[in-house]
């Protein structure tokens, strides 16, 4: 295919567009054709109480400054679940809705 490039000055030029090679095509993801039939357990884990000792735990190590990552690999949680943890306590020290 032949393209013409205008250029100030008045003057034209033609040349030849070169054809971009396209990459071999993604594989097509796996479980996003079909619906999801289990409901979402972290979700519903969230909201099942931990253990008041655990909790407290949760809470001293991370006043310590300890990641996150590791207070959840520790007690062999999700991440997810600490952070719900301390939210849950930072608001009820807050008085409520943030």
């Amino acid at each position: 295919m032949i393209k013409k490039y205008y250029r100030t000055g008045g003057e034209i030029r033609e040349q030849k567009q070169v054809k971009k090679k396209r990459g071999p095509r993604a594989p097509r993801m796996i479980g996003y054709d079909a619906p999801c039939v289990e409901p979402d357990r972290l979700i519903a884990s969230l909201y099942e109480p931990l253990d008041p000792e655990i909790s407290e735990y949760i809470r001293h190590q991370a006043n310590a400054g300890v990641p996150r990552s590791q207070i959840a690999k520790k007690l062999g949680i999700p991440k997810t679940r600490v952070v719900h943890e301390l939210d849950k306590t930072k608001k009820s020290e807050h008085g409520g809705a943030a």
